[in-house]
């Protein structure tokens, strides 16, 4: 962070999208209605919600509010979770990303789709949880779905 210029480090500790984005009803959109509201929330390695998170943290935070529990870390929520192919992708559902070797044993990044070609999520030490390109985090390996 250090490295980065004033600009860029203001850019990163500011939220980027403040939009409006709903799910299917019911448990779907309660999980992403709650990882909306965590928008500005730092990220911190491990960490499980509410104040802080890490990727994981952030995506079975969001669906504990919403009464369903998933598993704590990326590679056991893409095991847990119903598959679901890209171009069926629904807001609440959960896309990962692995080092492009295909190999889900290799996942390290989740976040949950909002729509639109976006995901929120916190993707690393000194960025804080908002609305991205689904794009924008690595090798996208699948999705899965938790609720409907």
């Amino acid at each position: 962070m250090e490295q980065l210029s004033a600009e860029k480090r203001t850019e990163l500790s500011t939220v980027q999208d403040t939009g409006s984005y709903f799910g299917p009803p019911r448990a779907a959109d309660t999980a992403l209605q709650a990882a909306l509201a965590k928008r500005g929330s730092e990220y911190e390695w491990g960490a499980e919600g509410p104040a802080e998170f890490d990727f994981s943290g952030l995506t079975s935070w969001a669906y504990e509010q919403a009464g369903i529990d998933i598993p704590p870390d990326e590679p056991d929520q893409y095991r847990a979770g119903r598959p679901v192919s890209r171009n069926e992708l629904r807001p609440g559902d959960l896309l990962f990303y692995d080092d492009g070797s295909g190999d889900p044993s290799q996942i390290h990044h989740v976040g949950m789709y909002v729509g639109n070609g976006k995901i929120i999520d916190v993707p690393t030490e000194g960025q804080l949880v908002d609305v991205r390109s689904m794009e924008s985090e690595g090798h996208y390996i699948g999705a899965r779905r938790y609720a409907g």
